[in-house]
């Protein structure tokens, strides 16, 4: 075989690589993948479900963004927004896809917990690919009842103002007046713990206990009446 063959054999075969990689990268973009983690072995992508919603719910993909009305059953990716308006609710389910090249072409799917929207509620979802680093999610007013699984303790976190509220497991509510700079988080069941960015002290809530923050400061922890909020 000359070396003129040879020669034209490589560009075949560098052209059908190049065709691959391109289809591939086509792929792995309209998946909702991007630059950071094209290239990496192992990544996650957190999902945020719109299971059902009453009244008015709407998100949108960035800030800046016009807000969209929500459609339910529908999966969302990476970083959103999500906010309801007078006399609505908005139930979201939250799951994990970790996905290991080396071990699976195929996701793991983990289920994290879920997160009801009350009337008058918006909420922001900071996600990351790393496994390791757990996605946020903002409150930024309103009033959201967290459900968080076992298998989804460290997947995701709640901040508010300056607070960083984490849960193994278990049934809690937040609230946040925006306008007032203050709220409350109240425990049904389970182990909730606060903290406050700079802060060493942490707070910790079981069952049938709440407290409430204002203007940045934690107040004392109190006993909770919990049958008089709404869980559903």
């Amino acid at each position: 075989m000359d070396t003129k063959n040879i020669g034209n054999i490589l560009k075949l075969i560098f052209v059908i690589l190049t065709i691959f990689f391109i289809n591939y990268c086509v792929m792995f973009f309209n998946k909702g993948g991007n630059v950071s983690n094209l290239f990496k072995n192992s990544y996650q992508k957190f999902i945020s479900q719109v299971c059902d919603f009453i009244g008015e719910a709407s998100c949108k993909t960035n800030e800046s963004s016009d807000w969209l009305t929500c459609k339910k059953n529908t999966e969302y990716e990476g970083n959103i927004y999500f906010k309801t308006n007078d006399s609505s609710s908005l139930m979201l389910k939250f799951s994990t896809n970790s996905f290991n090249r080396s071990k699976s072409p195929s996701p793991f799917i983990t289920q994290c917990g879920d997160i009801k929207l009350y009337s008058n509620t918006e909420l922001s979802i900071n996600s990351s690919i790393e496994e390791k680093t757990p996605n946020i999610i903002e409150l930024k007013n309103g009033e959201i009842t967290n459900s968080i699984t076992i298998d989804g303790q460290g997947k995701y976190i709640i901040k508010v103002e300056d607070f960083t509220i984490t849960s193994k497991s278990g049934l809690f509510k937040v609230f946040y007046d925006s306008n007032k700079k203050s709220g409350s988080v109240v425990v049904k069941h389970g182990l909730v713990e606060i903290s406050k960015n700079g802060d060493k002290n942490t707070v910790k809530l079981t069952g049938f206990y709440k407290v409430d923050f204002k203007n940045g400061v934690l107040e004392n922890i109190k006993q909770a009446s919990v049958i008089q909020y709404n869980w559903r």
